[in-house]
């Protein structure tokens, strides 16, 4: 038209009696996302009523269109992230469908199990490639559990070279519009964890051992001087039970002279700062007798 001269390029966008404008809004449901409109710029009488009427229904079929097309990015961009924090989880992910068959692992997994993607892809769990015969019905257990409820237990797993080692697992179930699709499980090896629990559990019972056998008098406490425990021989010596003396503050229990008090309370908060090893002093029994120039070796164990 504008070759032929029947209309100027400069009264493009440039409303004049000639031009002829019809528009609608593109509305999905009572939300407007944008317009569809079409123009004339030679016959204003072009479009009649029923032109209008097609032209709401094409807008709506667009408006259709456009929502599905965004939907459909968003779920792909919500996927990609998905996918992404599954992949860079910093422990083994597993993700399975309702009937246990496993869809997906991450990178930590296969570190952890030794299972790449294909060696596992459609494998069911229940089949017992990750954990051993023993814990088969475990499994089932929680994985009925987890279909109402997060899961969170310690057990132990199977790596496919079959060693067994000790795990930390928290399952929960995929649901969408409230239908169960799958559910993703998080392993953590706990192996270091268990074997520093061990050692500490050791540690402890090698001090009890200790502690129990001193020769001397000897009582544990904390940094608030409350007391933990006492060894055989300061109850033999001072005449207290356990029953007696556990959890009281030990410059409250009564076993300074009245004219030690002082001195005692000052040997106390210097034993806590780790200022003083043993002193030579006074005490007295439960039943108020007193040993004069007793030599006492403190054992003293702040528990922080």
């Amino acid at each position: 038209m504008i070759e032929r001269g029947e209309l100027i390029l400069s009264h493009l966008g440039t409303l004049t009696e000639e031009t002829l404008w019809l528009g609608v809004p593109l509305k999905m449901e009572d939300k407007i996302i944008g317009t569809m409109a079409v123009l004339s710029y030679t016959n204003s009488e072009l479009y009649s009523e029923k032109d209008i009427k097609i032209i709401e229904f094409v807008s709506g079929q667009v408006a259709s269109a456009i929502d599905r097309v965004q939907k459909e990015e968003a779920l792909q961009k919500s996927n990609q992230e998905f996918i992404s924090l599954f992949k860079s989880c910093p422990e083994a992910l597993l993700y399975t469908d309702k009937r246990s068959d496993i869809l997906y692992i991450n990178p930590r997994f296969t570190e952890v199990f030794g299972y790449t993607l294909d060696e596992i892809i459609g494998k069911n769990t229940d089949e017992g490639m990750i954990y051993p015969k023993e814990n088969i019905d475990e499994e089932k257990y929680y994985t009925k559990k987890s279909l109402n409820n997060f899961v969170e237990y310690e057990t132990y797993r199977k790596r496919k070279d079959g060693s067994i080692f000790p795990v930390s697992i928290s399952t929960s179930s995929i649901k969408v519009n409230n239908k169960i699709k799958g559910f993703i499980t998080l392993y953590q090896d706990i192996t270091e964890r268990k074997k520093a629990e061990e050692e500490l559990r050791q540690s402890e019972e090698k001090f009890s051992s200790i502690f129990k056998n001193i020769p001397d008098a000897a009582f544990y406490q904390s940094t608030k001087k409350t007391i933990l425990d006492v060894n055989p021989t300061f109850t033999r010596l001072f005449g207290y039970t356990k029953e007696d003396i556990l959890g009281k503050n030990i410059d409250e229990v009564g076993f300074y002279p009245k004219d030690k008090m002082k001195e005692g309370k000052g040997l106390t908060r210097k034993t806590l700062n780790e200022d003083l090893t043993n002193f030579e002093t006074i005490r007295q029994k439960k039943r108020r007798h007193l040993g004069s120039g007793t030599y006492f070796h403190f054992l003293s164990k702040n528990k922080r």
